[in-house]
This record gives structure tokens, C-alpha cells and sequence, in this order.
């Protein structure tokens, strides 16, 4: 396996954890449990490109019935390996773990359906498809 590819992403996980980190919300399992597992349907009304420690991930900002739900997807190479690109007015269906900032609501990912496809991101478990044992090659 290329190094330098798991090195990236072994990063941009912590990125992904650093920003559910910076919105209060330490890591922990009770943030992967099937109690924070939540279905939403909405639109897209923003793609954001994060950089972190030279890593780029992708959030979506969906509009669910008026509130802003913040999606973190996972890293861009991730999402260009899936051929999964969201934009603006997509109709879509997240299942992910919720975590409350106090100002929006955010859900880490697990899987999107889009159209007639599912993306997966993460297990029941909160675990990257993109990490260890599941990493792909960038």
C-alpha cells in the first residue's frame, strides 16, 4: 500500500474529527450509536471544500424543511473515487451520527443515497471507508 496515501488519509480522518472537535464535541462512541443514527432528506444548498493539515474534505449544507443541517461527507480524493459530486439542488437522503453544536446541527456521514445510488462513508460503528483495513489507494 502507498504510504504517503495512508498517511493523507489517516490525516484527513483526524481533520474530520478535529471538526466535530472544534464544535465542543470530543470523539466517543456514544457519538457513533444507533441513538445519534438519523435519516434526512433535503436539498443541497452548499458544497464547502475544508482544508485541514493540507487535506481537503468535503461538507454539504443541506436544507431540510427551512434548518440548515451541515453533512460531513469525507475526504475530496474519497468522493472522486466514488464518483460521488454534489451540487447545489441535488436531492438527497443522509443517514448519519448527529452531534448538536448549540447554533446548527451537523451529522457525520454514514451513508447518501443520490438518485438511484448509495454512497457509503462510514460502518455502524462511525469507521471511515477510507481508513485501515478499508483504505483505498489515492
Amino acid at each position: 500500500m502507498n504510504k504517503i496515501a495512508m498517511v493523507a488519509a489517516c490525516l484527513l480522518a483526524a481533520g474530520t474529527l478535529s471538526a466535530v472537535e472544534s464544535s465542543n464535541h470530543a470523539p466517543t462512541t456514544e457519538m457513533f450509536s444507533k441513538e445519534s443514527l438519523k435519516t434526512f432528506k433535503g436539498s443541497v444548498k452548499e458544497v464547502q471544500r475544508v482544508e485541514h493539515e493540507g487535506m481537503v474534505g468535503v461538507h454539504v449544507v443541506l436544507d431540510v424543511e427551512g434548518k440548515a443541517v451541515v453533512v460531513l461527507l469525507g475526504p475530496a480524493p474519497y468522493l472522486e473515487e466514488v464518483k460521488f459530486d454534489p451540487k447545489v439542488g441535488d436531492a438527497v437522503e443522509v443517514t448519519g451520527f448527529t452531534i448538536e453544536t448549540g447554533k446548527e446541527q451537523e451529522v457525520i456521514a454514514k451513508s447518501v443515497k443520490f438518485g438511484d445510488k448509495e454512497f457509503k462513508f462510514r460502518d455502524d460503528g462511525g469507521v471511515p471507508e477510507w481508513s485501515g483495513s478499508k483504505m483505498r489507494r489515492w
